[in-house]
């Protein structure tokens, strides 16, 4: 139909995504514990086995949290045994139980020919591990019902407490060494620190902030846990393009990431992940759209030290303020300076530096810690492809909206002209979220997304989404003076 035409033309950015190929799609799951191998179907029927999952859920975001919980019934009892024991019960034992905890989930898909494919995580190098942390039970109906969860290192590291400081005054260490070292030598271990730039390469601070690896100094955990020490550490640091880092937790490894911040003002650039119509039939993955519309002032979020008052998201002109001093715009800090930069930085240079660095990871994070104008959850039919934090960091979709169908009162004919809702309709919902789950037969994975909006998070008179991403503008998005001030 030409409307789907015009509205491709207007709001897509290449691939549009279809349903899975093949005549016969079945969701997979596999939890495999200690060795021993928990899953679905008929894989899990006696007489060797006692116990089957039911359903499972995984969820992951920008962070340094992500998990899964499985629900199982259990005939006899003895899976409920071997779960227990496979639970987490020391910090220094964390590692170890990480490493004996996987899951593998995906689909099933037979075609026509009979061959059998199996798309799970894994086939695209995502093994994914967990820390075995909470288990409840319920004894019903003469079965054991179970409900299993494992998590990232979050809250281990939220029960820690260190008090070393790394380095000394006749050898200092640089950054980069400083932060592996707290992750790889103190309980909860993870295997490996990635350092990554916003094009996937090595990230490098900046010359003025010591060069590739940081600068060189000595490190205080300060009696906190590894994940608040690694922030301090980096609080008054930018990267060599003066960007804001983001940090979150890849179960792949397990590693801890610190991610330039990889977020750019084009669209259909190499983050797009495909093009999604909702309402378009059984031609397309979509099951649902939710979008939500709350469309605040402006944005307060603060992190560390902050000034008295809330500062307003806009400005006179209602435009990009062509003034970047941290002073001058909207989000107002009050930086702190650590102990560890009086060994490297000029006096000098510390508050405005701090200044900077904080307003760039203001940016990084902003738009995963805080609310969206306007945001949603599209349910598709299940991604595995889609399991880590890099999947999620700066990416986005495209999601075209068709209205549904009506009879027209001039005729009773379908009306077939374009009903395609220009205002949801937008190159570029970037992701803050996924969650998969499974259960009674289906595989759904949920995207959640974000959309950013004029007199927010982009100048007022740009379109939804920002240039070259939405056709819709707003002129009450654009400022007047208050009466009575």
């Amino acid at each position: 139909m030409s409307f789907v035409t015009d509205c491709l033309t207007k709001y897509s950015c290449g691939e549009v995504k279809l349903p899975p190929e093949g005549a016969v799609c079945s969701p997979f799951v596999e939890l495999n514990f200690r060795g021993r191998i928990l899953t679905m179907g008929n894989s899990s029927s006696p007489p060797d086995n006692h116990a089957a999952i039911k359903s499972f859920e995984y969820g992951v975001g920008c962070d340094l949290g992500g998990g899964f919980k499985v629900e199982v019934i259990d005939e006899g009892g003895i899976t409920y045994r071997r779960l227990i024991d496979a639970l987490n019960k020391t910090v220094s034992l964390a590692s170890d139980d990480n490493k004996n905890c996987s899951v593998k989930f995906g689909w099933v898909i037979r075609h026509c020919d009979g061959t059998v494919v199996i798309d799970t995580n894994e086939h695209y190098g995502k093994k994914l591990f967990f820390l075995p942390g909470k288990m409840e039970t319920q004894f019903e109906n003469g079965v054991i019902k179970l409900t299993f969860e494992g998590t990232s290192f979050a809250p281990r590291w939220a029960e820690t407490r260190y008090t070393k400081t790394l380095g000394s005054q006749n050898q200092t260490m640089p950054l980069k060494q400083a932060l592996r070292t707290l992750f790889t030598e103190y309980d909860p271990k993870v295997d490996n620190v990635k350092f990554l730039n916003k094009d996937g390469g090595e990230l490098e601070f900046a010359n003025s902030d010591g060069g590739a690896d940081g600068p060189m100094g000595v490190w205080p955990m300060d009696q906190q846990n590894a994940p608040a020490v690694a922030r301090k550490w980096i609080a008054g640091l930018s990267t060599k393009d003066g960007l804001g880092i983001l940090m979150f937790y890849d179960p792949t490894g397990p590693s801890v990431v610190f991610q330039e911040n990889p977020m750019t003002e084009k669209c259909c650039d190499t983050n797009f992940l495909g093009t999604y119509i909702v309402n378009g039939g059984n031609q397309s993955p979509v099951i649902s759209f939710n979008p939500s519309i709350n469309w605040p002032k402006g944005l307060g979020a603060a992190a560390g030290g902050s000034l008295p008052g809330a500062a307003s998201g806009d400005n006179s002109n209602l435009i990009e303020p062509t003034d970047k001093e941290i002073e001058k715009v909207g989000s107002q800090t009050g930086p702190s300076v650590q102990q560890h930069e009086w060994m490297w930085r000029v006096p000098d240079d510390m508050a405005f530096k701090n200044a900077d660095a904080i307003a760039a990871h203001l940016e990084a994070n902003a738009r995963y810690e805080s609310k969206g104008p306007i945001e949603g959850e599209l349910c598709i039919l299940g991604r595995p492809d889609l399991t880590v934090a890099t999947d999620i960091a700066a990416k986005y979709v495209s999601i075209i909206v068709i209205n549904p169908f009506y009879i027209s009162r001039e005729s009773c004919s379908w009306i077939t002209t374009s009903t395609c809702n220009s205002i949801l309709s937008n190159k570029r919902w970037y992701l803050t979220g996924i969650n998969h789950k499974i259960s009674n037969g289906s595989f759904v994975t949920t995207l959640k997304v974000q959309l950013r909006v004029p007199n927010v998070t982009i100048p007022a008179t740009d379109p939804l989404g920002g240039k070259g991403c939405g056709t819709e503008t707003f002129e009450n998005s654009q400022n007047r003076e208050v009466q009575g001030t």
